[in-house]
């Protein structure tokens, strides 16, 4: 992948699915799948942590965007 692509262009990434196992309220357990984001090229792309999404989903399709005015300012954590 080249690393010095700008935010603006199309990056594609592929990621594995992986099992979570949903408890219900009967005892039975329920395998669902779970999509899990991190890593730098998030902020690159606007998105910051504590900053809220919007998921549109079709089929077959995630459309993940940055909520219009709730983006915060980039996250500083002090522990670090």
């Amino acid at each position: 992948m080249n690393r010095n692509k700008t935010p603006t262009e199309s990056q594609t990434r592929q990621l594995k699915l992986q099992p979570f196992y949903r408890s219900s309220t009967y005892g039975k357990t329920k395998v669902v799948p779970q999509l899990q984001l991190c890593g730098n090229w998030l902020e690159q792309a606007g998105f910051y942590p504590q900053s809220y999404v919007n998921v549109i989903v079709k089929e077959g399709i995630l459309i993940i965007q940055t909520k219009p005015h709730t983006t915060t300012i980039p996250y500083y954590d002090s522990r670090f």
